[in-house]
């Protein structure tokens, strides 16, 4: 799988409602990241639909939002998150055990593309879009669906990666790393060679360079677009983000120019 492509903008939304120049001077200088901090109030959210959505969601829509807002001729969109809106799914579940009524709010958001879907209908664009869940590998795959995009024709694509905060219930289960906080990055992604994407067997590969970002034991795992987003500001050569069976490989070919 060898593909390329260009990103033209990007920005962040999470840990406390730093801005990403802020996010990535913390993680140069050792700083210390509040993870789990209170989610920013939104820019572009009616605060009635604000309300009916999970941290995570609010923050991937708000985000979809502000791009959309600095790139009119957006065409088509994509969102990503490994565990969607399982927030809304536990509360549904745990009413059924309970033999109580499931929240009209819950069971109306529990889909996994309601983020995406909630883009649409406050951005009223009528655009093709998708929602990407593929494990720890969501946001890589969602790099790929991008470019199938640009390949079928679509000229500007906008990639949301995002997610949400799981309930304490699930941790257990989970035996794997995983990402349990709030965020969302976002992509504004074109053809072109800024990207040489490839990938390869992991085999015996250790994710060093993750190790390397996480700048202090304990911290939580930083997430794959987080990687990607952090060593893209850097002007990194070469980003390495390991996923579930392959490592995923992006050769900066060009010089970002934002």
């Amino acid at each position: 799988m060898i593909y390329s492509f260009n990103i033209t903008d990007y920005d962040f939304c999470g840990f406390g409602g730093i801005s990403a120049e802020e996010f990535n001077r913390a993680l140069n200088e050792g700083t210390s990241l509040d993870y789990y901090g209170k989610c920013p109030k939104p820019k572009k959210i009616p605060m009635l639909m604000a309300r009916r959505l999970s941290d995570g969601s609010r923050m991937a829509v708000d985000l979809g939002l502000i791009l959309n807002a600095r790139n009119q001729d957006i065409d088509a969109v994509v969102y990503a998150s490994r565990f969607g809106e399982i927030e809304h799914n536990y509360k549904i579940l745990k009413s059924q055990a309970s033999d109580e009524e499931a929240s009209p709010t819950d069971f109306s958001m529990s889909v996994h593309n309601c983020a995406v879907g909630n883009f649409t209908i406050l951005s009223k664009k009528s655009i093709t879009s998708t929602s990407i869940s593929a494990g720890h590998d969501s946001f890589m795959q969602a790099l790929y669906e991008a470019y199938l995009m640009l390949m079928d024709g679509y000229r500007k694509i906008l990639l949301v990666d995002f997610e949400v905060t799981l309930p304490p219930f699930y941790k257990d289960y989970l035996h794997e790393e995983y990402n349990d906080y709030p965020y969302a990055v976002g992509l504004v992604i074109e053809s072109g060679d800024m990207f040489r994407a490839t990938s390869e067997p992991n085999l015996s590969y250790e994710n060093n360079q993750d190790q390397a970002l996480r700048q202090k034991k304990g911290e939580p795992k930083l997430a794959p677009s987080l990687q990607f987003m952090h060593l893209m500001m850097n002007n990194a050569t070469k980003i390495t983000l390991k996923g579930s069976y392959l490592t995923y490989i992006y050769s900066r070919e060009k010089a970002c120019q934002y």
